[in-house]
Protein backbone atom coordinates (compact mmCIF):
# COMPACT_ATOMS: atom_id res chain seq x y z
CA UNK A 1 0.00 0.00 0.00
CA UNK A 2 0.90 3.70 -0.27
CA UNK A 3 2.64 3.81 3.02
CA UNK A 4 5.12 1.51 2.18
CA UNK A 5 6.22 3.05 -0.78
CA UNK A 6 8.99 5.43 -0.27
CA UNK A 7 7.05 7.43 2.25
CA UNK A 8 8.69 7.28 5.14
CA UNK A 9 5.95 6.76 8.16
CA UNK A 10 6.17 9.49 10.69
CA UNK A 11 5.14 7.41 13.92
CA UNK A 12 2.52 9.09 16.24
CA UNK A 13 3.30 9.80 20.18
CA UNK A 14 -0.45 9.80 20.55
CA UNK A 15 -0.39 6.13 22.05
CA UNK A 16 2.73 7.08 23.83
CA UNK A 17 2.13 10.19 25.35
CA UNK A 18 -1.65 8.70 26.51
CA UNK A 19 0.47 5.50 27.74
CA UNK A 20 2.56 8.10 30.14
CA UNK A 21 0.02 10.02 30.85
CA UNK A 22 -2.62 7.15 31.97
CA UNK A 23 -0.69 6.07 35.09
CA UNK A 24 0.06 9.20 36.67
CA UNK A 25 -3.56 10.89 35.79
CA UNK A 26 -4.73 8.41 38.87
CA UNK A 27 -2.69 10.97 40.95
CA UNK A 28 -2.25 13.74 39.35
CA UNK A 29 -5.71 14.38 37.36
CA UNK A 30 -6.17 17.92 37.68
CA UNK A 31 -3.83 20.96 39.02
CA UNK A 32 -4.05 21.66 42.48
CA UNK A 33 -4.53 24.75 44.45
CA UNK A 34 -3.09 27.90 44.03
CA UNK A 35 -1.35 29.46 46.72
CA UNK A 36 -4.02 31.02 49.14
CA UNK A 37 -6.76 30.43 46.66
CA UNK A 38 -10.50 29.90 48.30
CA UNK A 39 -12.56 27.63 47.76
CA UNK A 40 -15.86 26.10 48.83
CA UNK A 41 -15.99 23.36 52.04
CA UNK A 42 -16.33 20.01 50.41
CA UNK A 43 -19.58 18.45 50.41
CA UNK A 44 -17.86 14.76 50.31
CA UNK A 45 -15.30 13.15 48.33
CA UNK A 46 -14.95 10.95 45.27
CA UNK A 47 -12.48 8.34 44.51
CA UNK A 48 -10.69 7.27 41.79
CA UNK A 49 -7.81 4.79 42.52
CA UNK A 50 -5.49 6.57 44.56
CA UNK A 51 -6.23 9.79 43.60
CA UNK A 52 -9.41 11.74 45.92
CA UNK A 53 -11.45 14.70 44.79
CA UNK A 54 -12.69 16.97 47.11
CA UNK A 55 -16.52 17.49 45.88
CA UNK A 56 -17.34 21.92 45.96
CA UNK A 57 -20.55 21.77 44.28
CA UNK A 58 -22.52 18.41 44.30
CA UNK A 59 -26.06 17.57 42.98
CA UNK A 60 -29.14 15.64 44.10
CA UNK A 61 -28.24 12.15 43.32
CA UNK A 62 -24.24 11.69 42.71
CA UNK A 63 -24.00 10.02 46.07
CA UNK A 64 -25.83 7.03 45.30
CA UNK A 65 -24.20 6.61 42.18
CA UNK A 66 -22.64 3.35 41.48
CA UNK A 67 -20.09 4.65 38.80
CA UNK A 68 -19.19 8.05 38.48
CA UNK A 69 -17.93 9.49 35.27
CA UNK A 70 -14.89 11.90 36.51
CA UNK A 71 -14.21 14.27 33.51
CA UNK A 72 -10.85 15.95 34.32
CA UNK A 73 -9.32 19.17 32.90
CA UNK A 74 -6.20 22.02 34.02
CA UNK A 75 -8.82 24.50 33.17
CA UNK A 76 -12.29 25.59 32.82
CA UNK A 77 -11.21 28.36 29.72
CA UNK A 78 -10.13 25.20 27.29
CA UNK A 79 -11.52 22.25 26.17
CA UNK A 80 -14.22 22.02 28.67
CA UNK A 81 -15.94 24.92 26.86
CA UNK A 82 -16.84 22.37 24.27
CA UNK A 83 -17.68 19.74 26.27
CA UNK A 84 -19.90 21.17 29.17
CA UNK A 85 -23.16 21.36 27.56
CA UNK A 86 -22.63 17.20 26.77
CA UNK A 87 -21.57 16.22 29.76
CA UNK A 88 -24.65 17.83 31.07
CA UNK A 89 -26.25 15.63 28.66
CA UNK A 90 -25.17 12.46 29.13
CA UNK A 91 -25.30 13.44 33.15
CA UNK A 92 -29.32 14.00 33.37
CA UNK A 93 -29.84 11.10 30.72
CA UNK A 94 -28.04 8.25 32.79
CA UNK A 95 -28.77 9.48 36.10
CA UNK A 96 -31.24 7.46 37.02
CA UNK A 97 -29.50 4.62 35.87
CA UNK A 98 -26.88 4.74 38.41
CA UNK A 99 -24.46 6.60 36.76
CA UNK A 100 -23.46 10.66 37.10
CA UNK A 101 -20.63 12.64 35.37
CA UNK A 102 -18.76 15.42 37.84
CA UNK A 103 -16.41 17.79 36.40
CA UNK A 104 -12.77 17.98 38.55
CA UNK A 105 -10.82 21.36 37.89
CA UNK A 106 -8.25 23.36 39.88
CA UNK A 107 -9.80 24.92 42.87
CA UNK A 108 -9.84 28.56 41.48
CA UNK A 109 -11.83 27.27 38.38
CA UNK A 110 -14.17 25.40 40.32
CA UNK A 111 -16.64 27.79 42.07
CA UNK A 112 -16.66 29.90 38.44
CA UNK A 113 -17.60 26.90 36.79
CA UNK A 114 -20.42 25.50 39.07
CA UNK A 115 -22.05 28.54 38.86
CA UNK A 116 -22.65 28.53 35.39
CA UNK A 117 -23.17 24.88 35.25
CA UNK A 118 -24.98 24.46 38.65
CA UNK A 119 -26.27 20.74 36.94
CA UNK A 120 -22.96 19.49 36.72
CA UNK A 121 -21.35 18.14 40.16
CA UNK A 122 -17.79 19.64 40.33
CA UNK A 123 -14.66 18.40 42.36
CA UNK A 124 -10.94 19.73 43.05
CA UNK A 125 -7.98 17.33 43.74
CA UNK A 126 -6.60 17.30 47.36
CA UNK A 127 -3.09 18.11 46.82
CA UNK A 128 -1.02 20.12 44.54
CA UNK A 129 -0.32 18.46 40.92
CA UNK A 130 0.88 19.59 37.33
CA UNK A 131 -1.95 19.77 34.66
CA UNK A 132 -2.64 17.34 32.24
CA UNK A 133 -4.87 17.15 29.22
CA UNK A 134 -8.09 16.32 29.36
CA UNK A 135 -9.19 12.74 30.33
CA UNK A 136 -11.78 10.81 31.58
CA UNK A 137 -11.73 8.35 34.77
CA UNK A 138 -14.77 5.89 35.49
CA UNK A 139 -14.80 4.95 39.05
CA UNK A 140 -16.80 2.78 40.82
CA UNK A 141 -18.32 4.03 44.43
CA UNK A 142 -15.36 2.31 45.93
CA UNK A 143 -12.46 4.11 43.87
CA UNK A 144 -11.84 0.98 41.66
CA UNK A 145 -11.00 2.76 38.01
CA UNK A 146 -13.05 0.98 35.81
CA UNK A 147 -11.75 2.47 32.62
CA UNK A 148 -9.56 5.84 31.20
CA UNK A 149 -11.10 7.63 28.33
CA UNK A 150 -8.34 9.58 26.23
CA UNK A 151 -11.03 10.80 24.08
CA UNK A 152 -14.27 12.44 25.37
CA UNK A 153 -15.85 11.25 22.12
CA UNK A 154 -16.10 7.95 23.35
CA UNK A 155 -18.16 8.93 26.26
CA UNK A 156 -21.82 8.08 25.08
CA UNK A 157 -21.28 4.65 24.21
CA UNK A 158 -19.11 3.90 27.47
CA UNK A 159 -21.78 4.90 29.57
CA UNK A 160 -24.61 2.93 27.83
CA UNK A 161 -22.79 -0.11 27.99
CA UNK A 162 -22.07 0.42 31.49
CA UNK A 163 -26.00 1.40 32.31
CA UNK A 164 -26.63 -1.74 30.12
CA UNK A 165 -24.79 -3.75 31.72
CA UNK A 166 -22.57 -4.84 29.04
CA UNK A 167 -19.28 -2.83 29.43
CA UNK A 168 -15.75 -4.58 28.91
CA UNK A 169 -13.04 -2.75 29.86
CA UNK A 170 -10.31 -4.39 27.17
CA UNK A 171 -13.12 -4.35 24.21
CA UNK A 172 -13.83 -0.30 25.35
CA UNK A 173 -9.92 0.35 24.79
CA UNK A 174 -9.37 -1.68 21.93
CA UNK A 175 -12.03 0.18 20.47
CA UNK A 176 -10.45 3.34 21.08
CA UNK A 177 -7.63 2.27 19.42
CA UNK A 178 -9.26 0.85 16.45
CA UNK A 179 -11.16 4.22 15.77
CA UNK A 180 -7.86 6.01 16.66
CA UNK A 181 -5.29 3.74 13.99
CA UNK A 182 -8.16 4.13 11.13
CA UNK A 183 -8.01 7.58 11.40
CA UNK A 184 -4.07 7.40 10.93
CA UNK A 185 -4.18 4.96 8.01
CA UNK A 186 -7.40 5.65 6.19
CA UNK A 187 -5.94 8.88 3.88
CA UNK A 188 -3.73 6.74 2.83
CA UNK A 189 -6.05 4.37 1.65
CA UNK A 190 -4.70 1.54 3.71
CA UNK A 191 -7.74 0.99 6.47
CA UNK A 192 -8.88 -2.42 6.05
CA UNK A 193 -12.65 -2.71 5.54
CA UNK A 194 -13.63 -5.17 7.91
CA UNK A 195 -11.03 -3.57 10.66
CA UNK A 196 -13.82 -0.66 9.77
CA UNK A 197 -16.75 -2.33 10.17
CA UNK A 198 -16.12 -3.86 13.34
CA UNK A 199 -14.58 -0.93 15.30
CA UNK A 200 -17.53 0.95 14.06
CA UNK A 201 -20.04 -1.34 14.89
CA UNK A 202 -18.19 -1.12 18.95
CA UNK A 203 -18.97 2.94 18.45
CA UNK A 204 -22.03 3.91 17.22
CA UNK A 205 -22.32 7.21 18.99
CA UNK A 206 -18.60 8.34 18.42
CA UNK A 207 -18.28 10.90 15.96
CA UNK A 208 -14.72 10.23 14.91
CA UNK A 209 -15.67 6.56 14.03
CA UNK A 210 -18.96 7.93 11.67
CA UNK A 211 -16.39 10.28 10.26
CA UNK A 212 -14.02 7.32 9.19
CA UNK A 213 -16.67 5.98 7.93
CA UNK A 214 -17.18 8.59 5.06
CA UNK A 215 -13.31 8.94 5.00
CA UNK A 216 -12.89 5.56 3.96
CA UNK A 217 -15.56 5.23 1.11
CA UNK A 218 -13.66 8.62 -0.14
CA UNK A 219 -10.13 7.69 0.71
CA UNK A 220 -10.53 4.28 0.11
CA UNK A 221 -12.77 3.12 -2.00
CA UNK A 222 -13.03 5.68 -4.34
CA UNK A 223 -17.29 6.41 -4.17
CA UNK A 224 -18.37 9.92 -3.46
CA UNK A 225 -22.04 8.57 -3.24
CA UNK A 226 -21.56 5.72 -0.96
CA UNK A 227 -19.90 8.91 0.99
CA UNK A 228 -22.88 10.95 0.64
CA UNK A 229 -24.70 8.41 1.88
CA UNK A 230 -22.41 7.35 4.91
CA UNK A 231 -22.55 10.82 5.72
CA UNK A 232 -26.58 11.18 5.78
CA UNK A 233 -26.38 7.85 8.53
CA UNK A 234 -23.96 9.87 10.59
CA UNK A 235 -25.74 12.97 10.60
CA UNK A 236 -28.83 11.45 11.72
CA UNK A 237 -27.01 8.91 13.63
CA UNK A 238 -25.51 11.71 16.06
CA UNK A 239 -28.46 13.64 16.39
CA UNK A 240 -28.58 14.75 19.95
CA UNK A 241 -24.95 14.37 20.25
CA UNK A 242 -23.40 17.40 20.41
CA UNK A 243 -19.50 17.04 20.68
CA UNK A 244 -19.33 13.87 18.83
CA UNK A 245 -21.26 15.70 15.76
CA UNK A 246 -18.58 18.48 15.94
CA UNK A 247 -15.80 15.85 15.95
CA UNK A 248 -17.58 14.70 13.06
CA UNK A 249 -18.68 17.54 11.01
CA UNK A 250 -14.91 18.70 11.58
CA UNK A 251 -13.82 15.60 10.34
CA UNK A 252 -16.13 15.07 7.10
CA UNK A 253 -15.62 18.57 6.43
CA UNK A 254 -11.73 18.90 5.91
CA UNK A 255 -11.98 14.99 4.57
CA UNK A 256 -13.47 16.06 1.29
CA UNK A 257 -14.24 19.70 -0.19
CA UNK A 258 -15.78 18.69 -3.46
CA UNK A 259 -19.46 17.60 -2.11
CA UNK A 260 -21.75 20.79 -1.56
CA UNK A 261 -24.50 18.50 -0.49
CA UNK A 262 -22.54 16.92 2.54
CA UNK A 263 -21.33 20.62 3.51
CA UNK A 264 -24.77 22.04 3.29
CA UNK A 265 -26.42 18.82 5.80
CA UNK A 266 -23.54 19.47 7.69
CA UNK A 267 -24.20 22.82 8.04
CA UNK A 268 -27.80 22.40 8.98
CA UNK A 269 -26.99 19.90 11.25
CA UNK A 270 -24.45 22.05 13.38
CA UNK A 271 -26.79 25.07 13.65
CA UNK A 272 -28.75 23.90 16.81
CA UNK A 273 -25.14 22.69 18.15
CA UNK A 274 -23.65 26.25 17.62
CA UNK A 275 -26.33 28.18 19.07
CA UNK A 276 -26.13 26.03 22.28
CA UNK A 277 -22.56 26.50 23.27
CA UNK A 278 -21.91 30.10 21.94
CA UNK A 279 -18.36 29.79 24.01
CA UNK A 280 -16.98 26.68 22.66
CA UNK A 281 -14.53 27.43 20.46
CA UNK A 282 -14.36 24.30 18.65
CA UNK A 283 -17.97 24.28 17.93
CA UNK A 284 -18.21 27.26 16.96
CA UNK A 285 -15.10 27.17 14.31
CA UNK A 286 -16.52 24.06 13.02
CA UNK A 287 -19.62 25.52 12.32
CA UNK A 288 -18.21 28.32 10.84
CA UNK A 289 -16.26 25.76 8.49
CA UNK A 290 -19.70 24.47 7.58
CA UNK A 291 -21.39 27.75 6.97
CA UNK A 292 -18.58 28.92 4.56
CA UNK A 293 -18.33 25.25 2.54
CA UNK A 294 -22.20 25.81 2.50
CA UNK A 295 -22.26 28.81 0.52
CA UNK A 296 -23.66 30.94 3.55
CA UNK A 297 -21.18 33.60 3.53
CA UNK A 298 -23.54 36.11 5.24
CA UNK A 299 -24.04 33.44 8.05
CA UNK A 300 -20.76 32.78 8.81
CA UNK A 301 -19.76 36.11 8.73
CA UNK A 302 -21.97 36.90 11.94
CA UNK A 303 -20.13 33.79 13.78
CA UNK A 304 -16.74 35.33 12.45
CA UNK A 305 -17.49 38.59 14.03
CA UNK A 306 -17.46 36.73 17.32
CA UNK A 307 -14.72 34.49 17.25
CA UNK A 308 -11.54 37.06 17.59
CA UNK A 309 -12.29 37.93 21.29
CA UNK A 310 -13.10 33.80 22.18
CA UNK A 311 -10.18 32.90 20.61
CA UNK A 312 -7.91 35.25 23.00
CA UNK A 313 -4.90 33.29 24.21
CA UNK A 314 -5.25 30.11 21.66
CA UNK A 315 -2.44 30.60 19.70
CA UNK A 316 -3.02 27.30 17.87
CA UNK A 317 -7.08 27.57 17.33
CA UNK A 318 -6.24 31.37 16.06
CA UNK A 319 -4.56 29.68 13.53
CA UNK A 320 -7.23 26.91 12.73
CA UNK A 321 -9.66 30.33 12.69
CA UNK A 322 -7.73 32.16 10.01
CA UNK A 323 -7.39 28.84 7.36
CA UNK A 324 -10.66 28.24 8.06
CA UNK A 325 -11.83 31.66 6.93
CA UNK A 326 -9.91 31.20 3.98
CA UNK A 327 -12.05 28.36 2.92
CA UNK A 328 -14.98 31.22 2.21
CA UNK A 329 -15.66 31.58 -1.56
CA UNK A 330 -14.51 34.92 -1.62
CA UNK A 331 -11.64 35.48 0.62
CA UNK A 332 -10.01 38.61 0.71
CA UNK A 333 -13.67 39.58 2.54
CA UNK A 334 -12.09 38.13 5.27
CA UNK A 335 -8.66 38.58 4.78
CA UNK A 336 -7.47 41.37 7.53
CA UNK A 337 -9.08 39.18 10.32
CA UNK A 338 -7.18 36.26 9.34
CA UNK A 339 -4.26 38.03 8.88
CA UNK A 340 -4.42 39.75 12.52
CA UNK A 341 -5.66 35.84 13.68
CA UNK A 342 -2.17 35.03 12.21
CA UNK A 343 -0.27 37.77 14.55
CA UNK A 344 -1.84 36.91 17.17
CA UNK A 345 -0.97 33.17 17.00
CA UNK A 346 2.48 33.68 16.00
CA UNK A 347 2.90 36.18 18.79
CA UNK A 348 1.55 33.96 21.39
CA UNK A 349 3.71 30.62 20.08
CA UNK A 350 1.45 28.48 17.50
CA UNK A 351 3.52 25.67 15.82
CA UNK A 352 5.82 27.40 13.10
CA UNK A 353 4.71 25.13 10.49
CA UNK A 354 1.05 25.96 10.78
CA UNK A 355 1.93 29.36 10.77
CA UNK A 356 4.25 29.34 7.37
CA UNK A 357 1.16 27.11 5.89
CA UNK A 358 -1.82 29.33 6.90
CA UNK A 359 -0.16 32.21 5.48
CA UNK A 360 0.44 30.21 2.58
CA UNK A 361 -3.09 30.01 2.48
CA UNK A 362 -4.12 33.64 2.84
CA UNK A 363 -1.72 34.14 0.33
CA UNK A 364 -2.39 31.86 -2.78
CA UNK A 365 -6.57 32.24 -2.09
CA UNK A 366 -6.34 35.71 -2.03
CA UNK A 367 -5.00 35.71 -5.34
CA UNK A 368 -1.29 37.06 -4.22
CA UNK A 369 0.55 33.95 -5.88
CA UNK A 370 4.43 36.11 -6.22
CA UNK A 371 4.05 36.30 -2.41
CA UNK A 372 2.90 32.92 -1.73
CA UNK A 373 5.81 31.78 -3.99
CA UNK A 374 8.44 33.68 -1.66
CA UNK A 375 6.44 32.44 0.96
CA UNK A 376 7.04 28.95 0.15
CA UNK A 377 11.02 29.31 -1.28
CA UNK A 378 11.28 30.60 2.36
CA UNK A 379 9.83 27.75 4.29
CA UNK A 380 11.72 25.55 1.96
CA UNK A 381 15.02 27.60 3.16
CA UNK A 382 14.47 27.67 6.17
CA UNK A 383 13.71 23.97 6.86
CA UNK A 384 10.35 24.67 8.99
CA UNK A 385 9.72 20.94 7.84
CA UNK A 386 12.31 17.99 8.13
CA UNK A 387 10.29 16.12 5.54
CA UNK A 388 11.47 15.78 1.65
CA UNK A 389 9.34 17.68 -0.76
CA UNK A 390 7.68 14.66 -1.09
CA UNK A 391 6.72 13.78 1.99
CA UNK A 392 5.29 17.18 3.78
CA UNK A 393 2.87 17.83 1.08
CA UNK A 394 1.52 13.91 1.35
CA UNK A 395 1.67 14.37 5.12
CA UNK A 396 0.11 17.79 5.06
CA UNK A 397 -2.89 16.62 2.93
CA UNK A 398 -3.12 13.76 5.21
CA UNK A 399 -2.15 13.48 8.73
CA UNK A 400 -5.65 14.24 10.51
CA UNK A 401 -4.40 17.20 12.01
CA UNK A 402 -3.59 19.09 8.74
CA UNK A 403 -6.14 17.31 6.62
CA UNK A 404 -7.84 19.87 4.41
CA UNK A 405 -6.35 22.76 5.90
CA UNK A 406 -3.21 23.52 4.12
CA UNK A 407 -3.46 22.38 0.42
CA UNK A 408 -2.04 24.79 -0.84
CA UNK A 409 1.20 24.96 0.84
CA UNK A 410 0.94 20.80 -0.01
CA UNK A 411 0.44 21.85 -3.65
CA UNK A 412 3.21 24.43 -4.36
CA UNK A 413 5.82 21.93 -2.59
CA UNK A 414 4.27 19.60 -5.24
CA UNK A 415 5.31 22.49 -8.10
CA UNK A 416 8.47 22.51 -6.72
CA UNK A 417 9.34 18.62 -7.10
CA UNK A 418 7.67 18.60 -10.51
CA UNK A 419 10.20 21.11 -11.49
CA UNK A 420 13.63 19.18 -9.63
CA UNK A 421 11.85 15.74 -10.57
CA UNK A 422 11.46 16.58 -14.19
CA UNK A 423 10.29 14.09 -16.71
CA UNK A 424 12.45 11.88 -13.94
CA UNK A 425 9.30 11.76 -11.90
CA UNK A 426 8.67 8.60 -10.56
CA UNK A 427 4.76 7.07 -9.37
CA UNK A 428 5.11 8.01 -5.94
CA UNK A 429 5.76 11.71 -6.58
CA UNK A 430 3.07 11.24 -9.06
CA UNK A 431 0.49 10.11 -6.47
CA UNK A 432 1.12 12.80 -4.79
CA UNK A 433 1.22 15.84 -7.01
CA UNK A 434 -2.14 14.11 -8.22
CA UNK A 435 -3.71 14.41 -4.74
CA UNK A 436 -2.50 17.39 -4.89
CA UNK A 437 -4.22 18.68 -8.02
CA UNK A 438 -7.61 17.19 -6.80
CA UNK A 439 -7.45 18.74 -3.53
CA UNK A 440 -6.66 21.76 -5.14
CA UNK A 441 -9.81 21.34 -7.76
CA UNK A 442 -7.60 20.74 -10.71
CA UNK A 443 -9.66 17.33 -11.20
CA UNK A 444 -8.10 16.34 -14.58
CA UNK A 445 -4.92 16.97 -14.44
CA UNK A 446 -4.82 14.66 -11.25
CA UNK A 447 -7.01 11.82 -13.29
CA UNK A 448 -4.55 12.19 -15.81
CA UNK A 449 -1.32 11.92 -13.41
CA UNK A 450 -2.47 9.35 -11.39
CA UNK A 451 -3.66 7.12 -14.30
CA UNK A 452 0.05 7.17 -14.90
CA UNK A 453 0.83 5.85 -11.40
CA UNK A 454 -1.69 3.61 -11.61
CA UNK A 455 -0.20 2.16 -14.83
CA UNK A 456 3.36 1.74 -12.94
CA UNK A 457 2.43 0.15 -10.49
CA UNK A 458 -0.57 -2.07 -11.03
CA UNK A 459 -2.69 -3.83 -8.62
CA UNK A 460 -2.32 -1.26 -5.60
CA UNK A 461 -5.93 -0.96 -4.59
CA UNK A 462 -4.25 2.11 -2.69
CA UNK A 463 -3.62 3.93 -5.79
CA UNK A 464 -6.41 2.33 -8.30
CA UNK A 465 -8.79 3.63 -5.14
CA UNK A 466 -7.79 7.27 -5.64
CA UNK A 467 -7.67 7.23 -9.31
CA UNK A 468 -11.50 5.90 -8.74
CA UNK A 469 -12.57 8.52 -6.25
CA UNK A 470 -11.33 11.37 -8.95
CA UNK A 471 -13.03 9.99 -11.63
CA UNK A 472 -16.06 9.50 -9.58
CA UNK A 473 -15.64 13.53 -8.08
CA UNK A 474 -15.86 14.95 -11.79
CA UNK A 475 -19.11 12.65 -12.58
CA UNK A 476 -20.67 14.01 -9.62
CA UNK A 477 -19.55 17.48 -9.92
CA UNK A 478 -20.81 17.51 -13.51
CA UNK A 479 -23.85 16.06 -12.52
CA UNK A 480 -24.96 17.99 -10.00
CA UNK A 481 -24.63 21.28 -11.72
Amino acid sequence: MLGTWMRTPIMSSRAARAAAVGAALLFSAAAGRSPGAQSPTPARALRAGAARFEVVHDRSGVADAATTVLAVYPTADGELRDHAAYLAARDARFSDRGLAVAVVLPAPDAAAFAERHPSLAVAVTDRDANPQPPRVLVARADGHVEAQLSDIDGLGDVMEALASGDFDADESAKTESGIEHILRVVTDGDARERDLAETSARAPRSGRARAAVVLHAWWCRGEPKTARAAAERGLRALAGEALPMVRFADLVLRGDRHDPVVAAKIAEAMAPIAAAAPRGRRTQLAYLRALLRAGRDRDAGRIAATLPRQLSGAPALQVVFAETLMEAAQPLVHRDAAARALQLAEAGGADRRWIYAARHKLLARCGDDAAAAALAKDYRAKSVSSNSLNNDAWYLMTQVETLGRFDTLALAQCEEMQQEEGDALDFVSADTVALAMFCSGRIARAIELQTGAVKAIPNDLAYEGRLLRYRATAKLLTRDR
